[in-house]
């Protein structure tokens, strides 16, 4: 696998505007997936009704590339648009979504030419705004290689949800809650980063997260992505900030998703429901909320429990059902 850490890093921009920001993430992944066509993307708004999709970005593509992709954009019908942002995995493919014979069927339009399939990695949060990259495959993908994308994928959205807070003022640009040194040292600590346990556990995430960014990225890139997790206790993310004498420090954000239904469950329990109903394994919720999978397994019985429902599949039913309601 290739340097995934470089797509993490990318998202970790906090400095640039949003559009360098979405350019910056499609550089990254670009040349992870392009197969030699190019790559494209953009910002994706499912948060309401009818699918909204950004000026399209490209990795490499150019002309010709480019004016492909917007016609074939424009062309596409409602319903792969439908399956495509708001039923899709991390990282799936266009027979995926619209099965082999579905997808013959729109390429059909381009001739014996035809591209015979497209990866799409995909970070969408549960309100269903977020960020796709786009490209022509000619290959397939492993179980483990999507355990991996699935990961980086985690970073991306926790990423957007921290500069929507930040812009919204809801967040603490600059601040956090947290300063640490790259060696894990706790310069300063304030509100819910004070206790000794939140310390303890800032500084082992810092000091995972240099030691991914070292050898490992290259050698095991699958046990760089692991070692970083995108979350802390879920609460903090984690981000590198250089101060005027260009020294590096590393400053924990609050960043914790937001779910607001349903009502009877407590805020971690409605944050645990909210990514099961996106389709994500206890193992990766685990890795999104820098919590324990026995801790997550424990927050999902007792969700579903005090919902009076029977399985996860129940579970995941109610949520979306509530989802599709509130973007109606």
């Amino acid at each position: 696998m290739a340097d995934l850490l470089g797509v993490v890093e990318a998202a970790y921009d906090l400095e640039a505007s949003d559009g360098q920001w979405m350019q910056r993430i499609i550089d990254a992944v670009g040349p992870l997936i392009d197969v030699g066509y190019g790559a494209y993307g953009g910002a994706v708004d499912a948060s309401g009704p009818t699918i909204r999709l950004g000026d399209i970005l490209c990795h490499r593509g150019q002309g010709a590339f480019v004016s492909a992709v917007e016609q074939t954009s424009a062309a596409l019908p409602d319903w792969f648009i439908e399956r495509a942002y708001r039923q899709a995995s991390p990282i799936s493919s266009g027979t995926e979504v619209a099965g082999v014979e579905g997808w013959n069927e729109l390429c059909r339009p381009y001739g014996p030419q035809q591209i015979a399939d497209c990866v799409a990695v995909l970070a969408m949060d549960a309100h269903g705004v977020g960020v796709g990259v786009m490209a022509p495959l000619d290959q397939s993908y492993s179980a483990r290689v999507r355990r991996v994308w699935a990961r980086v994928v985690a970073h991306i959205t926790a990423m957007l949800r921290l500069r929507r807070a930040l812009a919204s003022h809801t967040g603490r640009p600059g601040h956090g809650e947290a300063v640490l040194s790259p060696g894990g040292r706790v310069e300063h600590a304030e509100g819910a980063a004070q206790p000794k346990s939140a310390r303890d556990r800032l500084r082992e995430a810092a000091v995972a997260r240099e030691r991914a960014r070292g050898r490992r990225r290259r050698k095991d890139p699958e046990e760089a992505t692991e070692m970083w997790g995108a979350l802390v206790a879920g609460r903090w993310s984690i981000v590198d900030r250089f101060d005027r004498d260009g020294r590096r420090f590393l400053i924990a954000h609050e960043n914790e998703p937001t779910a607001d239904e349903p009502r009877a469950l407590t805020a971690r329990e409605r944050q645990v429901v909210t990514y099961v109903a996106m389709g994500h394994s206890n193992k990766l919720i685990a890795y999104e909320l820098g919590l324990s999978v026995g801790a997550v397994s424990s927050y999902l019985t007792t969700a579903t429990r005090k919902l009076g429902l029977a399985s996860r599949i129940d579970l995941v039913r109610l949520c979306r059902a509530s989802w599709m309601s509130e973007r109606k």
